[in-house]
């Protein structure tokens, strides 16, 4: 027997359950899937997320790098004034390794930023960046001299370098700010988008489920109850009892066709 003559055999009540069954897993699956989608979602965010904070690592660096620079600088001074060998060598080295990175880790910072203010702010921080580079070299160089110590203190000390360096650590901190900020901001609407449409996908989910239940007992009422009716006819007509009333004919259906057969 094969399985549509095995479906033909079945009950109304047996069939109705059946494809709205169906109708559920079907749903089911389509809602799975479309949350899955929305996972999926929120983690490619999450990665953009970790790449924001790998971009504010980069910019703490910049920020502690200049400042690193700076007490390079200040103990470099103190080596020639001491005639330190070892020690001015060792901060040289250091003050030109440091300044390799601090431009290298600026680009990779800004790599990470979408806004364009953001970046724009990066590209007002660089010449910055350069004249402090300019004044540490010439530090470096008054340093050297017959009275470098004080020569090197008066170039440090001066407005333009204070005021500068104070601009940079500004701005790096300024940037700093708006990067965590933007990354938090993006990472939580991402969040909330996700929930939102979680707590949708299962409200809409219920509603159908509950939709489909009630249709199901409403169609399964419509078709049991005249057909109850009918058979209770046909059961008195078996018995000979021609005197019972045979209900329903007045359905513009298959059940009011029986029904009317019947008389």
């Amino acid at each position: 027997m094969s399985i549509g003559q095995s479906f033909e055999k079945l009950a109304l009540k047996t069939k109705l359950v059946i494809g709205f069954s169906i109708l559920i897993i079907l749903l089911t699956v389509i809602s799975a899937t479309a949350y899955n989608g929305f996972v999926s979602l929120l983690k490619v965010t999450e990665g953009v997320y970790e790449k924001d904070l790998l971009g504010v690592s980069y910019l703490k660096n910049v920020n502690r790098d200049i400042n690193s620079i700076g007490r390079s600088s200040n103990r470099l001074m103190i080596s020639y004034y001491k005639n330190d060998v070892e020690a001015i060598k060792r901060n040289l080295d250091n003050i030109a390794k440091i300044k390799s990175e601090v431009f290298t880790n600026l680009e990779k910072g800004k790599s990470t930023i979408r806004r364009p203010e953001v970046r724009q702010k990066i590209d007002d921080v660089k010449p910055k960046i350069e004249t402090y580079f300019s004044d540490v070299d010439r530090v470096i160089k008054a340093s050297q001299g017959k009275d470098g110590l004080n020569e090197a203190y008066r170039i440090i000390s001066e407005k333009s370098y204070v005021d500068n360096v104070a601009a940079i650590n500004n701005g790096m901190r300024e940037l700093t700010r708006l990067k965590e900020e933007g990354a938090k901001n993006n990472i939580d609407k991402a969040i909330e988008s996700v929930k939102v449409i979680e707590l949708t996908i299962g409200l809409l989910w219920v509603f159908s489920v509950l939709l489909a239940l009630l249709v199901i007992y409403i169609v399964n009422k419509s078709i049991s109850k005249p057909i109850d009716s009918l058979d209770k006819s046909l059961r008195s007509l078996a018995e000979r009892k021609l005197n019972g009333t045979i209900s329903n004919t007045d359905y513009q259906n298959e059940i009011g066709q029986m029904a009317n057969a019947v008389l």
